[in-house]
C-alpha cells in the first residue's frame, strides 16, 4: 500500500494542474485596485506644499528675549523672524 500512494503523490506532484494552482481564478467584483480607490494621503496643491525652511541656534536666554518680545507684540515667532530677515535683505 504504500507504493500506491508514494506513486499516487508522484502522479500529483508531476502532473500539470492541481488544485492549489490560480490559474484561471478571476478576482472578486469587490477587489477595487489600490490607485483606483481613496486610500492614503489626498494630494496637495501646489500652494500649500512645503516651503523651503531654515533654522537659528538661539542661546535659551536669546530664545527667551525673543520669544517674550513676540508675544508682546502678539505675533508669532515665525512671522517676527521673517520679517525682520526680509527687512535686514531690503537693507543691504
Amino acid at each position: 500500500m504504500s507504493n500506491d500512494k508514494s506513486t499516487n503523490l508522484e502522479d500529483l506532484l508531476n502532473s500539470e494542474s492541481t488544485t492549489w494552482e490560480k490559474k484561471d481564478i478571476e478576482p472578486e467584483k469587490n477587489d477595487v485596485p489600490i490607485k483606483e480607490s481613496n486610500l492614503g494621503r489626498p494630494k496637495v496643491s501646489a500652494s500649500k506644499r512645503m516651503k523651503p525652511r531654515f533654522s537659528v541656534n538661539l542661546n535659551d536666554v536669546e530664545f527667551e528675549r525673543l520669544k517674550k518680545h513676540c508675544e508682546d507684540m502678539g505675533i508669532p515667532l515665525s512671522q517676527f523672524t521673517r520679517m525682520k530677515l526680509l527687512e535686514a535683505l531690503r537693507v543691504s
